[in-house]
């Protein structure tokens, strides 16, 4: 009878630790650019104008930036962060279910 080696090996790869801290919250959205980012999920996407209307009516915001996802499988194309930092004071991403 031979002996053999059974060789086990983990994929699970180690998390890179980054602290980015959280940013504060507007006090208000009042006069403020509301970014809105779709992940990709039509249901998302079928609601995000009335987000963007109420937000504009009720909360009295001065514009409302919306970018798209190409789909949910996929990362946000790094132009559409960078427009959405540099554009907004606050940032809505869309979940749907």
């Amino acid at each position: 009878m031979s002996t053999a080696t059974i060789r086990i090996l983990d994929p699970v790869g180690q998390a890179k630790k980054r602290d980015t801290g959280v940013t504060a919250r507007p006090a208000t959205l009042s006069g403020k650019v509301l970014g809105l980012l779709s992940n990709g999920w039509r249901s998302f996407d079928l609601i995000a104008e009335r987000y963007a209307s109420v937000a504009q009516g009720r909360h009295e915001v001065r514009d409302v930036l919306m970018r798209q996802n190409p789909s949910a499988a996929s990362a946000t194309p790094k132009q559409s962060m960078e427009e959405l930092v540099r554009g907004s004071d606050a940032v809505v991403v869309g979940v749907g279910h």
